[in-house]
């Protein structure tokens, strides 16, 4: 993948923006039944998302866009039997949102205490020239409690659901460390995760982290028998002070197998 992005704040905090404009050839996978299915999407992304605080409170909102032109190949056989239009080959996937959101975190890019509320509501339509017509709300609720000088405990949910037609890869899926993207999908997916972070000084801080996944899909294909449960370790270096900025690996196992993964900023 290549791109540009651009994250920034206005007019003291009062308008936050988040933009970005890339290309991408992504090989991955996703799973019917429980069954891997290699794919290869090759394609144009551009993302933006702007934030309007009302007066000097904590609360915002916001507008969205995204924009998707892709062709899709499969490595793997389809199975007979799935819905087509869930899997063409070349398509467009336009859709803008509606947002709400309250923040009270002591800071975004790695907080010890507050918290953030964000309600979207995202239309996809070809009306506005996609090839899909859904709707996609997305929840999520971060905690943050300082217990103690050197010990920060994270609480997370987040719930999405969608309603029409969505191509397989905009279906709502299980985001958790340890778990590999796409592999739980449901039109109802929700997750809970609890993360305990412990500084052993200034610049240096351990973490240890679990969480589990519920997925509810009227999508027969993407009905799983597995237990959705995952958990891990990680270390953080804070790189940059003054914008609070840490970076870290994190090492998880899921049901399935361990990942590692390179953070910057907080996990969530």
């Amino acid at each position: 993948a290549a791109g540009i992005g651009h994250m920034n704040t206005f007019r003291d905090d009062h308008i936050r923006f988040r933009g970005i404009v890339g290309l991408a050839d992504v090989y991955s996978t996703f799973y019917i039944r429980d069954h891997p299915i290699k794919f290869n999407l090759d394609g144009l992304l551009v993302y933006q998302n702007t934030r309007f605080r009302f007066g000097d409170s904590r609360w915002f909102w916001g507008i969205g866009l995204s924009y998707l032109d892709a062709s899709i190949g499969f490595q793997s056989e389809l199975p007979a039997e799935v819905p087509e239009d869930l899997f063409r080959h070349d398509l467009s996937n336009i859709g803008m949102s509606a947002e709400m959101a309250w923040d009270s975190r002591d800071n975004t890019s790695m907080p010890n205490d507050g918290q953030l509320f964000e309600l979207a509501l995202w239309r996809y339509d070809e009306a506005i020239g996609g090839d899909f017509d859904y709707w996609n709300a997305k929840l999520k609720l971060l905690s943050f409690h300082q217990l103690h000088k050197k010990f920060v405990l994270g609480l997370r949910f987040e719930y999405s659901t969608i309603d029409g037609n969505a191509p397989f890869f905009a279906i709502p899926w299980v985001s958790l460390r340890g778990i590999p993207a796409m592999r739980y999908q449901g039109d109802r997916v929700g997750v809970v995760e609890l993360e305990g972070r412990y500084n052993l000084s200034s610049k240096w801080a351990v973490i240890a982290f679990a969480g589990a996944g519920a997925v509810s899909s009227k999508i027969s294909e993407f009905h799983t028998e597995q237990n959705i449960r995952s958990f891990g370790l990680g270390g953080r270096y804070r790189i940059f002070k003054a914008q609070n900025i840490w970076v870290g690996i994190d090492i998880a196992r899921g049901p399935e197998e361990f990942n590692w993964y390179i953070q910057v900023g907080h996990a969530w």
